[in-house]
């Protein structure tokens, strides 16, 4: 009795225990109860994921539009109002250039150049922008060789900010670059030079509703660019300067 290995089992070799036993298993592999409890929350969790990204993703979509929508509005109010480097306007082809009156400025050497413009100040980016810098008729409140006008600058980007619906939008947030492209002629009624006016919008980024909580809390998120939203691309609206009169401008 003491080597039998089924002493110690009692009932192990009893039918009607193993009948008891396979019985049991089988009520509880059948057993449905609490199931509609664990699908109910597995659906009402998918749910709430689902309503998330769609109100994240429609607001998304709102806000990217109302950055295209600030940088468009932007270059509009641009190329109406005086310009933020205010040399660009006050070039006169006949006192400064020398030229006679209604000379096509597309066929005198004046040569393409850029001069780009932020919230500290406007300097040339490319070409020879030394027909506009320190020119006779400088604006006396504005700085700088190109005649930077803060004030001017600051009208814009109030402009585009009370469009934009994402992050703070800012001076840092906004470049202005004008851009002499052949157009204008000597002693033309309001600036000699036209130039094409470029507003880029940049560094701005996504402010969600509920990322914008859970975004830091996920894993290495305090270590991401930005904490609290997802950097938008850059925007960028151009367009040909027209008045650059800001009393004119609406």
């Amino acid at each position: 009795m003491a080597n039998d290995p089924g002493a110690n089992d009692r009932g192990s070799n009893d039918p009607g225990m193993k009948g008891r036993r396979n019985s049991s298993r089988r009520k509880l592999a059948g057993d449905r109860g609490g199931s509609i409890s664990v699908e109910n929350a597995i659906i009402f969790g998918l749910l709430i994921v689902l309503t998330i990204a769609l109100i994240e993703f429609s607001l998304a979509l709102w806000q990217w539009n109302t950055a295209e929508k600030a940088t468009e509005l932007g270059v509009r109010y641009a190329v109406q109002s005086d310009p933020v480097a205010t040399n660009i306007a006050n070039y006169n082809g006949v006192t400064d250039g020398g030229f006679s009156p209604g000379t096509d400025l597309e066929k005198t050497p004046l040569g393409f150049f850029v001069v780009r413009c932020d919230g500290s100040g406007c300097s040339c980016f490319d070409g020879d922008c030394s027909v506009v810098q320190n020119i006779q008729a400088q604006d006396p409140d504005s700085t700088g060789s190109f005649g930077f006008k803060k004030a001017n600058f600051d009208a814009i980007v109030s402009r585009m900010d009370g469009v934009f619906r994402g992050s703070d939008l800012g001076p840092d947030n906004v470049t202005i670059d004008y851009s002499y492209v052949g157009m204008g002629f000597a002693g033309r009624p309001g600036p000699d030079i036209v130039p094409a006016v470029t507003v880029r919008l940049t560094g701005v980024t996504f402010d969600f509703m509920i990322l914008s909580f859970i975004r830091p809390l996920m894993f290495y998120g305090s270590e991401q660019p930005t904490s609290s939203g997802i950097p938008m691309p850059p925007f960028t609206a151009t367009l040909s300067g027209e008045d650059m009169f800001s009393a004119g401008a609406s």
